[in-house]
């Protein structure tokens, strides 16, 4: 029992010994992190104290304050009652034409070709959204582009608001009996392709689940309609065409750019809801 009892205070004090020892050094080495945060973060390095969020006595710069948020989505009956209003017409479609554009077809030229496009509402993700359409790369007019769904006059359509669903049920290959047209915007000429567009708002109470044509369309884009009434993503480039400096406002979606005709479109239906 002696031998026992020694052995039992000798190994005790030689725990607490470990014990503290390792605790010194633990304590050491933290020391030694915080002087050396402290010097090369701190008061004598302000390029490395902006990396490191600001030391202590640096007087680094604030974090910027975070952006306002967007403007709220607008809904069904929003846009029903703005389909109601006086259309600005030329007044908000100059808003994101390039510079120099022409609006109506030279005087000496045919009448030009007429067609329909659709501006497609429907909801997703608890707010109303539009497609637009990216046009492949080996279209004649146009390629590459976003555009709204649409094309030509057609013999046996009744009417352009006709050509507008049919052509647009054709390029997303989704079935358009039941949609809701809200009303027309102001046509618009295009030159390139010497056609008269005439616009049309259409709502579909449901998600569709697009089958594009790839004849016709690349890729699709479900735009939020909050994201097209923010006003950060209008942006202005200066572009150098057929040897002369162009300023072209558009629309930042993503990686795309949306402008032209399809930029100019829809700065009329964007009036009419900012209205």
């Amino acid at each position: 029992w002696c031998l026992f009892l020694l052995f039992f205070f000798l190994f005790r004090w030689v725990l607490c010994f470990f014990f503290f020892f390792f605790g010194f050094v633990c304590f050491f080495f933290f020391l030694l992190w915080l002087g050396g945060w402290w010097f090369f973060c701190g008061a004598r390095s302000p390029a490395r104290r902006c990396l490191c969020g600001g030391g202590r006595g640096g007087g680094g710069a604030p974090p910027p304050p975070p952006p306002p948020p967007g403007p709220a989505s607008p809904t069904l009956e929003d846009i029903r009652r703005a389909m109601q209003r006086p259309r600005p017409g030329l007044a908000a479609q100059v808003t994101m034409a390039p510079s120099s554009r022409p609006f109506h077809p030279p005087e000496s030229s045919p009448p030009p070709r007429q067609a329909g496009v659709l501006l497609l509402l429907y909801p997703l993700r608890g707010e109303l959204h539009l497609v637009l359409t990216v046009r492949p790369s080996n279209l004649n007019y146009h390629a590459g582009q976003v555009s709204l769904p649409g094309g030509g006059w057609e013999e046996g359509d009744r009417s352009l608001k006709e050509t507008a669903l049919r052509e647009a049920q054709e390029e997303l290959g989704i079935p358009l009996q039941n949609a809701e047209v809200l009303g027309p915007l102001t046509p618009l000429y295009v030159p390139p392709s010497h056609n008269l567009v005439h616009p049309f708002v259409a709502y579909l109470p449901y998600h569709p689940v697009f089958q594009p044509d790839p004849a016709e369309v690349a890729e699709l884009l479900e735009v939020p309609l909050s994201t097209l009434m923010d006003p950060r993503i209008r942006q202005i480039e200066r572009w150098e065409r057929d040897g002369m400096e162009v300023v072209v406002p558009y629309y930042a979606v993503g990686p795309y750019k949306v402008w032209g005709a399809t930029a100019i479109i829809l700065a009329e239906f964007l009036f009419l809801l900012k209205e």
